[in-house]
């Protein structure tokens, strides 16, 4: 693979509320298959102009989606996210952000 070997396998330790979890970037198919059920219901015009609106459940499902492919350690399937209680949700988003912004240097 040569050129591509730094991105083999490159995980990240991340404190969300105290705790410190494991994440890996998300794969090619991954990203997509989690842009293509963001933009699922954007019209060309909306994706062109970056005005996508997307709704409160869509939001969930594909942070659930991505977090469920991210997570490492511990490893949880979208099933077991799912099952967690309601109040759960607000971690979840938070290491959401951490697997969109894997780039960006920490504030």
């Amino acid at each position: 693979m040569g050129i591509f070997d730094k991105f083999k396998n490159e995980t990240k330790k991340i404190k969300i509320d105290g705790e410190e979890v494991t994440i890996r970037r998300l794969t090619n198919k991954e990203a997509n298959e989690v842009q293509e059920i963001l933009l699922s219901d954007a019209s060309s015009k909306e994706i062109e102009n970056g005005e996508v609106k997307v709704s409160v459940g869509k939001l969930r499902e594909v942070q659930l989606l991505a977090v469920s492919y991210a997570l490492v350690e511990p490893k949880m399937s979208r099933d077991d996210l799912e099952s967690l209680p309601e109040g759960s949700f607000d971690l979840i988003s938070k290491i959401y952000e951490a697997v969109q912004n894997w780039d960006k240097p920490k504030k």
